[in-house]
C-alpha cells in the first residue's frame, strides 16, 4: 500500500476529508495537514512527508490554485514523477500543471463516495517514484480531524434524539483547531498544565491527562499539555484535579486556574455512586474537555479576549453543557444572553446560544407557529447574522422554523450550513437527522460516521452513529460499534443506554429488560419487552390497550410510540387505520423518520403507505428533488414508488 501525501486548501476540508477516509479504507497511508503535532514546524514536517510519499494527490479548486502552499506541495509531487492532480471544481490547473490529465471530480458534492474513486485508486498505483525502493509498511498514524469552526456545541444532538444524555455530546477536539493567535507561545499554542491537588487525585489527574492528549492530537499546533512539576512556570491554564472516596459515593472535582496569577476561572463538583469510577472519569473528562475548549475560545476572542467576568461566565455555560443527567437548556440560554450582552461580537457564544434554544423548539410536535420559544429563536439567528453572516449554526437554526412538512428547504439549509462550515459535527449530525425524515439512510449513515470521526472522546458521538446503523437496519454493523464502544468506555452509562436502545427493538429483550428492571424505567417498556419475548395473547391485548390511551394523552407523540409498537407485533391495518384517518396531515410530518426505521418495513411493503407519505408531504419531496427513499429499490417491494406517487400526486 501507498504512502499517500493531500495537498488541499483549508477551505476545501470537507472534501478532501472524505477522500482522505475512502484511501485510508482501501488501505493507504494518508498524510494531510491535520497530522501535524502540536508545536510542529509545518514548514519542515510537511517536507519531510513529501519525500517519504509514494504518490501527491492535489485537489485543485478556485482556493488552491490560488495558494502558494499547495501549488509548492504540487511541484514537489511533479518534480518527482509522483503527482494525481484531482478536480474538485471546474477550473484550470495553474501553470506547469495544466500538461497533466485530472481526474474530473468536479460534479461530486463532497458527500458521499466520488464516483470517480476507482480510478484514483488506480492512479496512486500508477505514480509511485520509480526511483525509490519499496518502503517498509508503516502502521497508520491515528486518524485524527479538525474543523473550521468555533466553540461548536452538542446541543443538536439533543434535539435530534429528544433527551438530556444527548445534549452531552462534547465536541472536544475540533473547535480548538483553528485557534492560532493569542498565546504565550511564538507559535500561538496555549499551554495547559494538568495537576493533582493532593497526592490521592494523582490517579484521576493521570487519567485526565491521557484524555486530554487526545484532544491535544486532535487540535493542529494550538494546544499543549504538560505536567504540574514540568510546566508550573509557563503554563496559561491550569486544570487540577481532586479526589475523595466515601462509602456511597466517589467524589471529585476540577478546577481551571489562570496561569498568570493562579485565580480561579471555573470549578466544579462531581459525583457518582460508590462503584461507578468509569462514570466519574468519563464525566470529568468531558467537561474539562469542553471547558477547556471553551476557554481557548475566551483566549482567542476578538480585542484581547473576553473580559474576566464574562470569560468565568462563558465556562459556566459551557460546564452547563456538559452536563450529562442534568441540563436544563434554559439555564445555558440565560448564561450565554449574559455573555453576548458583554461580549455582542463572541461568536462561539452565539453559536451555542442558537443550538440550546433550538434544541427546545426543535423537539416539538407542535405546528411551526406554535412551538416554544420561536420568536426568541428568531431574534437569535437575526443578531447572529450580523456577527457573521455566514454562521452554520445560524443556517441550522433556520430548520426549526420551517414547518415539519417542508423536507426540501430543510435539507437545502442543511446543504448550505455544509458548504459554510463542512467539516462541523452539529451540521453533519443534522443532515443525518434530515436525511432519515425523507427516507435516505445509507446517507443517513455516513453523515452521522463522520460526525462521530469529528468527535473521537465522546461515546454520545458514538451512540448517534450507533443508533444510525440500527435505524438503518444494519445490525451486525451497529453490534461492531457497540463493542468498540464498551471497549472504549467499559461500564458506563452511556454504553448501557445504547445496548438498551438497541436490545429494546431490535437485540436481546431479555438483556433490554433487566436494564428496565435495574434502572426503575416506566411500567410501559417493561410491558412492551415481555410483549416481545413471549408474544402472550393477554400481554399484547394489555399492551394496546394501554397505547391507545396514550395516543388519547399525548397526540402526535403518543402516535409515534403506537406505530413503532404496530409496527413490531403486526398491526399494520390499525397502523393505516389511524394515520389515513389523523386529523392534522400536518402531524404526520413530525414523525416521519419512523415510517423508514426496521420494525416498519411490513408497513412500507403496502401500497396504502404512499397515501401516508402523500398526507405527509413526503412525495412531494421525492418528485421534486429526484431522490427517492432507499426502500423503493428494494427487489423485494411489491410495487413502484414512483407509479404509486403519480396515482396520488
Amino acid at each position: 500500500m501507498a504512502q499517500v501525501f493531500l495537498s488541499y486548501d483549508r477551505e476545501d476540508g470537507g472534501k478532501a476529508r472524505v477522500i482522505a477516509q475512502a484511501l485510508e479504507r482501501a488501505g493507504h497511508f494518508v498524510w494531510w495537514d491535520m497530522h501535524i503535532k502540536g508545536g510542529a514546524e509545518y514548514g519542515r514536517e510537511i517536507e519531510a512527508a513529501l519525500e517519504k510519499s509514494d504518490a501527491v494527490i492535489v485537489l485543485w479548486s478556485e482556493r488552491s490554485i490560488a495558494s502558494a502552499w499547495v501549488r509548492d506541495e504540487a511541484a514537489a509531487g511533479r518534480d518527482r514523477g509522483c503527482l494525481v492532480p484531482v478536480l474538485i471544481e471546474p477550473v484550470s490547473p495553474p501553470m506547469g500543471f495544466r500538461q497533466y490529465q485530472n481526474l474530473d471530480f468536479s460534479n461530486w458534492k463532497g458527500r458521499g463516495k466520488p464516483p470517480r474513486m476507482a480510478e484514483l485508486l488506480d492512479s496512486i498505483g500508477n505514480s509511485t517514484p520509480k526511483d525509490t525502493l519499496p518502503k517498509e509498511p508503516q502502521k497508520p498514524a491515528a486518524r485524527t480531524r479538525t474543523s473550521r469552526v468555533e466553540g461548536l456545541s452538542p446541543l443538536l444532538k439533543w434535539s435530534l434524539m429528544g433527551g438530556a444524555v444527548i445534549l452531552a455530546l462534547l465536541i472536544l477536539g475540533p473547535a480548538i483547531g483553528l485557534l492560532t493567535g493569542g498565546g504565550k507561545d511564538k507559535h500561538g499554542v496555549y499551554t495547559v498544565a494538568v495537576t493533582a491537588a493532593d497526592p490521592s487525585a494523582a490517579h484521576l489527574a493521570r487519567d485526565l491527562a491521557v484524555s486530554l492528549g487526545q484532544l491535544q492530537s486532535a487540535t493542529t499546533g494550538s494546544l499543549r499539555l504538560v505536567s504540574g512539576a514540568e510546566g508550573s512556570s509557563k503554563a496559561d491554564l491550569y486544570l487540577e484535579a481532586g479526589s475523595e472516596e466515601g462509602s456511597d459515593k466517589a467524589s471529585a472535582s476540577l478546577v481551571m486556574m489562570n496561569g498568570k496569577d493562579r485565580s480561579i476561572l471555573w470549578s466544579e463538583h462531581f459525583d457518582q455512586p460508590s462503584g461507578k469510577l468509569a462514570d466519574l472519569q468519563q464525566q470529568m473528562s468531558f467537561t474539562a474537555a469542553r471547558v477547556l475548549t471553551c476557554a481557548l475560545d475566551g483566549l482567542a476572542a476578538p480585542e484581547g479576549g473576553l473580559k474576566p467576568q464574562t470569560f468565568k461566565l462563558y465556562l459556566t455555560g459551557c460546564a452547563q453543557v456538559a452536563e450529562v443527567a442534568s441540563v436544563d437548556p434554559t439555564s445555558v440560554i440565560a448564561t450565554m444572553e449574559k455573555v453576548v450582552a458583554a461580549s455582542p461580537r463572541f461568536k462561539p457564544a452565539w453559536q451555542t446560544l442558537l443550538l440550546t434554544q433550538g434544541s427546545i423548539t426543535g423537539t416539538s410536535f407542535d405546528e411551526a407557529e406554535n412551538r416554544p420559544g420561536i420568536e426568541k429563536l428568531s431574534q437569535f439567528i437575526r443578531q447572529a447574522r450580523k456577527v457573521d453572516p455566514d454562521m452554520a449554526e445560524a443556517t441550522l437554526a433556520e430548520t426549526w422554523l420551517l414547518p415539519a412538512s417542508n423536507y426540501g428547504k430543510a435539507i437545502e439549509l442543511v446543504e448550505r450550513a455544509y458548504r459554510q462550515s463542512p467539516d462541523n459535527p452539529d451540521v453533519l449530525s443534522m443532515a443525518a437527522y434530515q436525511l432519515r425524515r425523507v427516507g435516505q439512510m445509507r446517507e443517513a449513515v455516513d453523515d452521522a460516521r463522520f460526525a462521530a470521526e469529528h468527535d473521537p472522546l465522546s461515546p454520545f458521538a458514538l451512540n448517534n452513529y450507533i443508533s444510525a446503523l440500527f435505524y438503518a437496519g444494519r445490525f451486525d454493523s451497529a453490534r461492531e460499534e457497540l463493542a468498540k464502544a464498551e471497549q472504549l468506555w467499559p461500564g458506563t452509562d452511556t454504553v448501557k443506554e445504547v445496548s438498551f436502545r438497541f436490545n429494546l427493538r431490535y437485540g436481546d429483550p431479555n438483556e433490554a429488560l433487566k436494564f428496565v428492571q435495574a434502572e426503575g424505567m416506566e411500567a410501559g417498556m417493561a410491558q412492551f419487552l415481555r410483549a416481545r419475548i413471549d408474544r402472550n395473547p393477554a400481554d399484547l391485548a394489555f399492551l394496546r390497550k394501554t397505547i391507545n390511551a396514550r395516543i388519547k394523552d399525548r397526540g402526535a407523540e403518543g402516535l409515534s410510540y403506537f406505530i413503532q409498537t404496530a409496527g413490531e407485533f403486526g398491526w399494520e391495518d390499525d397502523v393505516f387505520k389511524l394515520l389515513l384517518g389523523w386529523p392534522k396531515a400536518s402531524e404526520l410530518a413530525t414523525i416521519s423518520e419512523i415510517y423508514f426505521r426496521p420494525q416498519m418495513k411490513k408497513f412500507r411493503s403496502d401500497p396504502r403507505f404512499m397515501i401516508v407519505a402523500e398526507r405527509a408531504g413526503l412525495i412531494t419531496y421525492w418528485q421534486k428533488s429526484g431522490k427517492w427513499p432507499d426502500f423503493c429499490s428494494d427487489p423485494d417491494l411489491p410495487y413502484d414508488c414512483k407509479k404509486e406517487a403519480a396515482k396520488l400526486h
